[in-house]
């Protein structure tokens, strides 16, 4: 009576285990390389680009 059952104690936390073991991967490995990937597109592609709304050219208009 006075001892816990360490044998079901055990085998139930093996699967919960697993699963955060699973979940700490895709955390710290697959989310940081997928930013890393976003951030290295939008620094390569739309860095070279320049927009504006309300450009100031010095000529005449058109229309």
């Amino acid at each position: 009576m006075g001892q816990p059952d360490t044998a079901s104690a055990a085998t139930s936390s093996h699967p919960a285990r697993s699963s955060r073991r699973g979940l700490r991967l895709f955390l710290l490995l697959i989310v940081p390389l997928f930013g890393l990937a976003l951030g290295a597109l939008l620094f390569f592609d739309g860095g070279r680009y320049v927009s504006t709304d309300n450009a100031y050219v010095k000529t005449h208009k058109i229309a």
